[in-house]
């Protein structure tokens, strides 16, 4: 099995351009995934949220609001990509693969629990994960929730959809919640 090392050293494989490199490329089988995932555990509620709290707080009122319907996006997508994430779960071609796809529907899940406690603690948004998940999708429009809520993936793109869902949803993430706002989940 390829290191971790061994694997950034070889740069982001999405941006290779020359196709000739593509061959020396390595990639973890499903089952070394697995086995990195169990080496990586982390806790949703072990996330401290004292300084988004803080500045939570001393953010101007447009600028939350902004960040809100953010949040709320992936607060939405989080939640439902837990519970669509089935279906790519019961694609699996073996044993391995069935295993590191539970693992991912898992972490899924620690994401959606991650945005009901921020709502909880940094939004100070009070009630139970129904009622705060209820109150991110009215911050949305129609649109998305309608394109979001009816979102299910073919068994023959699972690999695709699993990977296009992680590309977008780091690099939104990081750009804007690590990049360009002081509020970040730090672990998340």
């Amino acid at each position: 099995m390829p290191s971790l090392l061994e694997l950034t050293s070889q740069g982001d494989v999405g941006t290779i351009s020359d196709e000739s490199k593509l061959s020396s490329v390595k990639l973890m089988d499903p089952q070394q995934l697995y086995e990195l995932w169990e080496r990586q555990q982390w806790q949703s509620h072990a996330i401290d949220l004292s300084r988004d709290r803080r500045d939570w707080a001393s953010m101007e009122d447009d600028l939350r609001e902004n960040l809100a319907w953010n949040l709320s996006s992936f607060f939405v997508g989080e939640e439902r990509v837990t519970t669509q994430f089935s279906g790519l779960v019961m694609s699996y071609e073996s044993q391995s693969e069935e295993a590191f796809l539970t693992t991912q529907q898992v972490d899924e899940a620690r994401h959606a629990q991650h945005f009901n406690r921020f709502y909880e603690q940094v939004l100070e948004i009070d009630g139970s994960f129904e009622d705060r998940l209820a109150r991110a999708r009215r911050d949305l429009n129609p649109a998305f929730i309608e394109s979001v809520l009816r979102a299910k993936p073919h068994q023959r793109l699972r690999w695709h959809y699993f990977m296009l869902w992680q590309m977008i949803g780091f690099e939104l993430w990081h750009e804007v919640f690590v990049e360009a706002q002081p509020v970040t989940a730090r672990g998340a």
